[in-house]
């Protein structure tokens, strides 16, 4: 009895430490994204973070990293991120949509530190920047020491620095509300380690930490799988200071025939407009900025810094609801065409942010609302986002950048931003009517993308004397594929062979091959308005153990040693003419070829795989395949 428990104890431990995914950095089939990765095709654009706190029982915030340090392409330090904090989050936007393509379609980078310390986040997606859809996460630790790469699967966090973890849109189930060709949105959530459970109800363990730096670090978020790059406006580059401001005024604006001042901040093809009022004396609308200190002027800092970080520039905006103030924060295209706002990052400057601190009464609040107009000047509708909200026990303030979505506004003549807010008086808003406006994101195409049907003929498996395994990677794209399968032939033939598979198959037995023959196979697609091939590939069927009958009595082959750590010395007594010696792969891949005269020859495999591999002997009349063993 002793002897079967320790048995069955022996099995329990090396089931929980098998791993059933890959590895860490630098282990064979590791599928870790590297941030040199040449597929990469562009980075995170906007980063909104909303901070979990220091530990479990702890009330304060985590405070480590600003969201800058998590756009654009990462560096290969641990020092570059932001942590989200216990049960933390962060919204990524980007300067094109994701889309479901062939193989990995994005990657999340974090600063873990070793492979058996590891910090996780679930993964979530959205196409609309309402409706997410989650990962189905897989986590077989069993305690926080057993932490291993190999137990852990579609968590983000999964490689140490400067390596991202792979993410495949085909892994969530299809949804009315989400369209795997437009991902605008991901949302990491940090893992509450030893609480959260995975998609199987396993309890999920990560790397404990407490202090500013808890939880998930976050350093970039990059696009494997794009569609067309959408236009975005921000604002680099027009101002030549750093810590400074330009707002219009009578010495840079147009005087109209309102009589008030007009100045045109045009970025990417985009009109944000300002106005003068009082003879230019008296800024409303857009200006530019990239102050980081307070001021005493109208157009204080942004309430943390610009979106890019330090010294970039952002606009900053005053609102005027004064009765018979001129329109203006109007935002259109420079050439007066119309266009499909998506969104823009906003936050308040530093004078509202603190005026909403210190003397927003009690159950107020103050809103930014985005109105879309049509051509014929007509509201479509509106998107909003409270800047500061103190009803019913909230405690809203704006300090960072948040992403204002305002794809609901449908196609747009112009977009008018404006302040409302409950505390009033005789003059209008009491709150000091002052916000930031940076990355104004507009779609270049509202149509769906055209991502055509792509077949790949793989190379065969299994192969024998009579059968061999036919395989093949089929991708719908955006299409729709009706019928698939493969073609295969006599090389020596025109004639192709037509096989039809189930639709969620993607290889074929096939049987009935004559021995010793050469084949060639291509896996086809056919939707409702062609038909799509593969890549032709070529095999040949094994032949009989042993010599035909014209040579068997009189040729006899040796192998030795077989298994073999790596030297195989092959004798073939009997031989009178030349013969090729082809070592082939169990996918019948050629590893090595020789030529040989004297019947003798030497194999080196040592740097090979460990595996079966065929050795195949062709001469002029006949072909002998003989299996042998790398150990």
């Amino acid at each position: 009895m002793k002897k079967i428990i320790l048995l069955v104890s022996m099995l329990i431990a090396s089931n929980v430490g098998f791993g059933q995914f890959d590895g860490g950095v630098g282990t064979e089939g590791c599928k870790a994204i590297s941030i040199s990765n040449p597929n990469i095709v562009s980075w995170a654009k906007g980063v909104e973070v909303r901070r979990g706190f220091q530990g479990t029982s702890s009330t304060d915030y985590s405070a480590y990293g600003k969201h800058y340090m998590a756009q654009g392409r990462p560096d290969s330090t641990t020092t570059r991120a932001i942590s989200l904090g216990r049960n933390g989050e962060a919204i990524i936007t980007f300067d094109r949509p994701i889309i479901n393509g062939q193989g990995y379609d994005f990657a999340v980078f974090e600063n873990g530190f070793t492979p058996n310390y590891l910090e996780l986040a679930f993964v979530e997606v959205s196409s609309d920047g309402i409706n997410y859809f989650r990962f189905p996460a897989i986590s077989n630790s069993v305690s926080e020491g057993s932490i291993n790469p190999t137990l852990i699967n579609n968590l983000a966090g999964k490689y140490e620095v400067g390596n991202g973890t792979p993410f495949d849109l085909n892994d969530i189930n299809d949804n009315i509300n989400l369209d795997k060709f437009n991902i605008r949105f991901i949302r990491l959530i940090d893992i509450n380690g030893g609480v959260d459970t995975d998609s199987q109800g396993n309890i999920i363990y990560d790397a404990s930490s407490t202090g500013p730096s808890t939880g998930f670090d976050l350093t970039g978020v990059c696009v494997i799988n794009g569609g067309e790059p959408y236009l975005i406006s921000g604002f680099e580059g027009m101002l030549s200071q750093t810590n400074t401001y330009e707002i219009v005024s009578s010495t840079n604006g147009i005087l109209d025939v309102d009589g008030n001042y007009h100045k045109d901040y045009i970025s990417n093809g985009v009109t944000f407009e300002a106005l003068g009022l009082y003879g230019g004396s008296f800024a409303c609308g857009f200006g530019l900025s990239n102050l980081i200190t307070s001021t005493d002027s109208y157009y204080e800092s942004a309430a943390n810094m610009g979106l890019e970080g330090t010294d970039s520039v952002y606009l900053n905006a005053y609102y005027s609801d004064y009765a018979g103030t001129a329109e203006h924060n109007i935002i259109r295209m420079a050439d007066s065409s119309l266009f499909k706002p998506l969104g823009a990052y906003v936050t308040n400057s530093m004078s509202t942010y603190n005026y909403n601190i210190s003397s927003l009464p009690a159950n107020s609040y103050i809103k930014m609302v985005a109105y879309g107009y049509d051509e014929n000047g007509d509201t479509t509708r509106t998107s909003s986002v409270y800047l500061a909200d103190k009803r019913n026990g909230n405690n809203i303030n704006l300090k960072d950048w948040t992403y204002l979505n305002l794809a609901s506004l449908g196609e747009c003549s112009k977009v008018i931003i404006r302040l409302e807010s409950n505390d009033n008086s005789g003059w209008g808003m009491n709150p000091p009517s002052y916000f930031c406006l940076d990355n104004f994101v507009i779609s270049v195409n509202g149509d769906i993308p055209n991502i055509p049907i792509n077949v790949s003929t793989l190379a065969p498996t299994n192969i024998n004397e009579n059968s061999a395994i036919l395989n093949g990677d089929f991708y719908e794209g955006n299409q729709i594929i009706i019928n698939k399968g493969f073609q295969y032939r006599l090389s020596d033939e025109n004639l192709w062979a037509d096989i039809i598979i189930n639709m969620n198959e993607t290889s074929y037995m096939l049987n009935n091959l004559l021995e010793d023959t050469n084949y060639i196979y291509r896996a086809f697609a056919i939707s409702s308005t062609d038909t799509i091939f593969g890549t032709e590939i070529s095999f040949r069927t094994d032949g009989s153990e042993g010599f035909d009958d014209l040579n068997m009595n009189s040729i006899s082959i040796n192998i030795y040693p077989n298994p073999s750590t790596g030297i195989f010395n092959i004798n073939i007594e009997g031989l009178n003419s030349k013969a090729d010696i082809i070592i082939c792969d169990f996918q019948g891949r050629t590893i090595k070829r020789k030529s040989i005269n004297n019947g003798k020859i030497l194999i080196d495999l040592s740097s090979s795989e460990k595996g079966i591999y065929f050795i195949r002997i062709v001469t002029e009349k006949t072909t002998i395949s003989k299996k042998i063993i790398l150990l």
